[in-house]
């Protein structure tokens, strides 16, 4: 079976993108190739990156429970409104809901420490896709999970390995 994670840049929790996240799920992002979509299913973890309280990291870790063509416009993108071919509804894992409430209590893998563990983007990304023989090795994207875990860790998991 092979591994797969992959980690969201959701740009900052003042965008309205943000809102979209908790609101609708994943949009697929028209720059991102078909192919780096179609590797996401039921069940891949998924990590978000943003910015909150002026600081950019993983504050976030959830799993894909629903996976769906749509290609009607998104209404609130004005450049090119509309989305490759997939929607993605996410579970919330870290935490369980990712309202500015909810982050306020994380503690996130910042930029420097995802850096340490192998991961750098420079510019405008919008989706780190990590799997086996992938060019963004899998082994990154768990070392980046297990950071943000540990670190919000409260005696007990619920999320999944």
């Amino acid at each position: 079976m092979r591994r797969v994670g992959a980690i969201v840049n959701v740009g900052s929790t003042s965008h309205p993108y943000y809102l979209s996240l908790i609101l609708e799920g994943v949009w697929g992002f028209p720059s991102v190739e078909f192919e780096e979509w179609a590797l996401l299913e039921n069940d891949t973890p998924i990590l978000l990156f943003l910015e909150h309280r002026g600081t950019r990291g993983v504050w976030a870790a959830a799993q894909v429970v629903e996976k769906f063509p749509n290609t009607f416009p998104v209404s609130y993108w004005f450049k090119n409104p509309y989305s490759r071919p997939f929607q993605f509804r996410l579970r919330y894992t870290l935490p369980e809901r990712v309202d500015h409430e909810s982050l306020d209590a994380v503690k996130p893998v910042t930029i420097p420490e995802l850096r340490d563990r192998g991961f750098s983007k420079r510019g405008g990304w919008e989706i780190a896709v990590f799997a086996d023989r992938y060019p963004n090795r899998y082994e990154v994207f768990e070392a980046i999970k297990s950071a943000l875990l540990e670190r919000n860790s409260s005696g007990k998991s619920t999320i999944p390995s």
